[in-house]
């Protein structure tokens, strides 16, 4: 059972590092291959993409709130299914956080790639910040609900 509950713990901050990992490899990539050619793309995007990145971090914001209701209707909707609701709660809840927890990471993944495009850093950082909450708050929830 620990050895259960270690591998849960460890898949919850594997999903939950995803987004902020996918910036920091968009840093390394920005910052090692830094070519002539590269920089004046990335100097002839980076404007035209920033309000995007704005946009995509809004819309991470909404993707969340979107997550946290997908989250609740997959857990109920497996836990219903279930023969034995205290039998499969932890399996639906893990089953629930991965799908729901893809949905803000979408949009924060979009803003990374605009930092690779040339955009700024301060949009990225945002969307991944907001990413992360929201799959450590729907970690929690999954938490909180199977011990209800």
């Amino acid at each position: 059972m620990a050895e259960r509950a270690r591998s849960t713990v460890a898949l919850v901050v594997v999903t939950a590092i995803a987004v902020p990992a996918a910036l920091v490899f968009a840093l390394l990539v920005r910052q090692v291959f830094s070519t002539p050619g590269l920089v004046a793309a990335q100097d002839y995007l980076g404007p035209r993409v920033e309000p995007l990145a704005w946009w995509l971090v809004g819309a991470t914001v909404l993707a969340s709130l979107l997550g946290f209701a997908l989250q609740r209707w997959l857990y109920r909707r497996a836990v219903a299914r279930l023969e034995d609701p205290y039998e499969g709660a932890e399996r639906a809840g893990l089953g629930a956080l991965l799908i729901a927890s893809s949905v803000p990471q979408l949009p924060a993944l979009a803003v990374c790639i605009t930092y690779m495009l040339g955009g700024p850093f301060e949009p990225a950082f945002v969307g991944a910040a907001i990413s992360l909450g929201a799959v450590l708050i729907m970690a929690v929830a999954m938490t909180h609900a199977r011990d209800a």
